[in-house]
């Protein structure tokens, strides 16, 4: 692609006049208007909005470069498509020498990095650098480090292919710069702004809490974090209002060279509550406010040292530009600092550890924001279609989990943009609603934006800190790219104590607490009137949309079983319960109860499948009408915690149609996908579903061809739970004291062979055969009385009987301190039995020829019930391709594409009767016999050339197998090619 010609004509023009261009009097302003925008409006970028777009519409928004200290005050350039920022470009003169200069290098990539962009461009038309901004920046930085690409305007011409094809109108609107992201190499320091800003706040919470705890020696656990979680948020609110025009410059950082700084920054505060009438500076009683003061912080000490760090690394030339960081990415920041308390030991010193709910779920659930844009967009722009302005006045939107406001955040943000829309279409009649911002293009003004967040928006959390961080994160939204202008009339900023509240949503008042329960305890249980907290908005029916990602928790792990919460779930929500405790099953309820209209949330897919789920799938069917599901299936969306997820939205009433399921055609999603891409029917593959399939059963389901190929199977076999007698491993309670490190060792101990089992681990279980681990299971179940046991066994459980009788089912009562927890189907352990692993990625079945192994709580056994067939025909069915894939359409799927593999599940597996006399019986278990036996001899097999010989013979029995259990089932050529696609689709060897 050769340079177009204004650009020829550009670059002829500069080499001709290039000393004039080059002098000190040619300034930046002239630069621009004659060099550099000409340069992007070739790359079909609208320079000057001839357009004449408004608000996040506006693709190229020009700031002035205000100087401050040594840094300036916004990007020159910042270039958006669908009102995403893109990239930003700092604009010199020529007289600057953008290669070797430092400043507008450190520049660009301070603010891409806090914006969290991936590049940024330094020119003055003379020179063209493109960095990459991912590295984390220092003013030390030479100009040379990030930089991706340098040019000199006499290689326009020939480089011009390389630019356009990332930098142009054209080709970001198409996912470009993303693209480009993800095909270059991270720099080798890269560390986004929320991971480095979470460290920072962290750090700041650790240095005011360890201070404030020894000079304050009178607070609680309780005061001390709301303290230190409120001095943080007032701080950070009042640096980003500085870089935002809304504060005097440098207020703060002139605090930190005064002494008694504290006392001093309570001046600021006491300022601020004059200003923003906002609870997160509230110190005077007020009429009509219902939330009391805080009487509490004003008063403390705390030291110098401490404030004078936390204030200094607010400005340049620390990293962070709070003049474009974004509520979304403080949002990012908070949700995972809120995932951590500050506790106190007995000589009242402060540390910080994570909460035990955090702890027990591997980590904070963060969710993406283009599945927070999704989700809002698909709740509220159904809601919003045909509404006038006045109608939306009474819409309100929930998230009844709110964590630090991400979705509240994006809904504001939408609601924002669409009476924006509104009032554009009309703009003399909504004027005096709308006004010029520092860019010059419409936008609403702040009482308007102020009036919607009081109408539309509403959370609760159980957490009284992530409370606050919603109100701080909402606020920052209101006063996003405002000007000081608009504050000069006073305390304009909303009070949210109304609209954002703190409380249990799943737990009512009506919920009966212990006896004796401390102040910590209740605080813990925080029961919620929703009816008194939002009255005028249930007496109307309940809220139009709740939306949001509720914890993806399981009480039993985090609360403990006799948590008096468990009996208060299994009575409020009956209708769900089961023993299953996953806190987003009482969440979807309730988000279900409390809307009028529309329900949008992320959750854990395995309510899809799972067989504790059934209860939960058949409320959800009979009380809303489902209407879509986005299924990210092996997909993790969610860093570092191996939890696989989907997008769920239902209605409450309207027209019965068909059910969107759309599922995830690939392992992972693109990288830096957007919400748009996530209605991409390439992406995805759509399947219209009709209401009245939709129940207690899988919500699983195939394309019509597929679903009619399983429909068959289903009606040529008798389900294997009506077969086999089908059960999960034993249960032994204290693995450590029931097994022994090798058979020999028991053996030695002349412990007689009936009075143990070789253990039959998950690992150790493939498709024919089962691997000997050599570890030895103890099973002392044969017994009657405890002395009928060998003396060897008495004398070792007699050592190991504090720990039998430390057990909850010893506790319980369910069991003798010397026997298993739970032996579950022991009346079958003598039977022949074939074992499975109770998660794997394909079936893997086996059948314990010498009956010698145990299967504990990793495994699943299917136990000989008497049926005429012998095991090994049914071993052959479930090692096929056509059960693997059945199996696949039955079973609850987890991250990698592991499947469980449980009882509920294999029951449902469809077996087609044969005689034993039958020809087609006979046939599988000649065919097995032989599977089994080549099994056996690989595992003895010691050269990579006998192994791969056993394996080629393998897959040729396999492939008989899999013809067979075709004819079995009645398959035609043609359908067995659909069982061998899906075999290869899933990647399943």
């Amino acid at each position: 692609m050769s340079a177009p010609k204004e650009i020829n004509d550009l670059v002829e023009h500069f080499y001709q006049h290039a000393a004039e261009f080059r002098s000190v009097s040619y300034n930046e302003a002239t630069a621009r208007t004659e060099l550099i925008n000409p340069l992007f409006e070739a790359l079909g970028w609208d320079m000057t909005n001839r357009a004449r777009r408004s608000g996040t519409a506006r693709e190229v928004v020009h700031e002035s470069a205000l100087i401050i200290g040594s840094t300036t005050k916004a990007p020159d350039l910042l270039f958006r498509t669908e009102g995403r920022k893109r990239f930003y470009v700092e604009a010199k003169k020529p007289s600057v020498n953008v290669a070797t200069d430092r400043k507008p290098a450190y520049q660009i990539r301070r603010y891409a990095w806090n914006a969290g962009l991936h590049f940024g461009i330094v020119t003055d038309f003379e020179e063209f650098s493109v960095y990459d901004c991912r590295d984390q920046p220092s003013p030390d930085d030479s100009a040379h480090v990030g930089r991706m690409k340098y040019l000199t305007y006499e290689q326009y011409g020939e480089n011009w292919e390389w630019i356009s094809e990332r930098f142009s109108r054209e080709a970001v609107l198409a996912g470009s710069l993303d693209r480009v992201a993800s095909e270059e190499l991270r720099p080798r320091r890269t560390r986004t702004v929320d991971a480095a800003f979470l460290d920072e706040i962290s750090d700041w919470r650790l240095r005011i809490a360890t201070d404030l705890a020894r000079r304050n020696q009178q607070l609680s656990r309780s005061e001390l974090n709301y303290t230190v979680q409120t001095t943080i948020d007032r701080i950070v609110f009042l640096r980003i209002a500085e870089a935002r025009g809304l504060e005097a410059e440098g207020e703060l950082e002139s605090l930190a060279r005064q002494p008694s700084i504290y006392p001093r920054l309570c001046e600021v505060f006491n300022r601020a509550d004059e200003r923003y009438n906002s609870g997160l500076f509230h110190f005077r009683r007020e009429r009509g406010r219902i939330t009391p003061p805080d009487d509490l912080t004003l008063g403390l000490t705390i030291g110098d040292d401490v404030l004078r760090h936390v204030l200094g690394r607010l400005y340049y030339p620390e990293p962070y530009e709070f003049s474009v960081i974004s509520a979304d990415i403080l949002g990012q920041v908070y949700e995972q600092f809120l995932g951590q308390v500050i506790t106190l030991d007995a000589s009242h010193e402060a540390f910080v550890e994570p909460k035990p709910e955090v702890r027990k779920a591997g980590g904070v659930y963060y969710t993406p924001q283009f599945v927070v844009e999704y989700i809002v967009d698909r709740t509220l722009g159904p809601i919003l279609r045909g509404k006038s302005v006045l109608e939306v006045e009474k819409l309100h939107v929930l998230d009844p989990a709110c964590g630090s406001g991400s979705f509240l955040i994006s809904a504001f943000q939408y609601l924002l943009d669409w009476h924006f829309e509104k009032y554009m279409a009309a703009p003399r009649r909504f004027s005096k609603l709308l006004e010029r911002g520092p860019d010059g293009s419409l936008r609403l003004n702040t009482e308007e934006r102020k009036r919607i967040l009081l109408n539309n928006i509403f959370g609760v959390d159980l957490d009284p800190q992530a409370v606050e961080v919603t109100k701080l994160s909402l606020l920052l939204k209101v006063i996003e790219g405002e000007a000081q202008i608009a504050f000069l009339m006073g305390r304009l900023l909303p009070d949210l104590d109304n609209n954002v509240k703190c409380g249990n949503s799943i737990i009512a008042p009506d919920f009966d607490g212990p006896n004796g329960a401390s102040d910590d305890e209740w605080a813990s249980y925080r029961p919620f009137d929703w009816m008194s907290a939002f009255p005028e908005i249930m007496k109307s029916g309940g809220f139009d949309a709740v939306i949001g990602n509720p914890p993806y928790l399981n009480v039993d792990d985090v609360w403990g079983r006799r948590d008096p919460r468990l009996a208060y779930l299994k009575t409020a929500y009956g209708d769900i319960y089961t023993d299953k405790t996953d806190l987003l099953f009482y969440f979807l309820q309730k988000g279900v109860e409390l809307s009028r209209d529309r329900v949008g949330m992320i959750v854990s897919r395995a309510f899809l499948e799972a067989y504790k789920a059934r209860k939960l799938r058949s409320w959800l069917a009979d009380h809303t009408l489902i209407r879509e599901i986005l299924d990210f299936r092996n997909a993790l969306l969610f860093k570092n915690v191996g939890i696989t997820t989907c997008v769920v939205l239902f209605q409450k009433t309207g027209r019965r149609s068909a059910v969107q399921v759309r599922r995830l055609n690939a392992e992972q999603l693109p990288g830096n996908v957007t919400a748009r891409e996530l209605a991409d029917e390439t992406v995805f593959d759509r399947l219209d579903v009709p209401q009245r399939l939709f129940g207690e059963d899988p919500w699983l389901f195939a394309e019509p061809d597929l679903q009619q190929l399983l429909d068959k199977m289903d009606a040529v076999g008798e389900p294997l739970g009506e077969i086999l007698h089908i059960g999960q491993g034993m249960q032994t309670g204290d693995n450590k004291t029931f097994t022994a490190k090798s058979l020999e060792e028991l053996a030695d101990a002349q412990v007689p062979r009936e009075y143990f089992y070789t253990r039959a681990r998950n690992s150790d279980i493939h498709a024919y055969h089962i691997r000997n681990s050599g570890i030895a299971v103890i099973y002392p179940e044969d017994a009657v009385n405890f002395s009928d046991l060998p003396a060897s066994l008495q004398e070792h459980l007699y050592r190991n009987q504090l720990s039998l009788e430390a057990r909850a089912a010893y506790i319980r009562g369910n069991c003798e301190w010397w026997r298993f927890t739970w032996p579950l189907h022991k009346q079958y352990i003598h039977r022949r039995k074939i074992l499975c692993p109770y998660l794997a990625q394909r079936n893997r079945f086996a059948l314990d020829v010498s009956e010698e192994f145990l299967g504990l709580t990793d495994t699943t056994v299917l136990y000989d019930a008497g049926q005429p067939e012998d095991l090994r025909y049914i071993l052959g069915l479930l090692n096929s391709r056509v059960l693997t894939v059945r199996v696949r359409y039955l079973g609850k799927l987890k991250a990698g594409g592991v499947i469980e593999y449980f009882d509920n599940t294999l029951a449902r597996l469809p077996i087609p009767r044969r005689d034993p006399n039958d020809a087609q019986h006979r046939e599988m278990i000649d065919l097995v016999d032989r599977a089994m036996a080549l099994t056996s001899r690989m595992e003895l097999e010691r050269t990579p050339i006998g192994v791969a010989g056993i394996q080629n013979q393998l897959q040729a029995i396999q492939r008989e197998i899999d013809h067979l259990a075709c004819v079995l089932f009645g398959l035609t050529v043609e359908e067995s090619r659909v069982i061998d696609g899906i075999i290869a689709a899933d990647g399943i060897s």
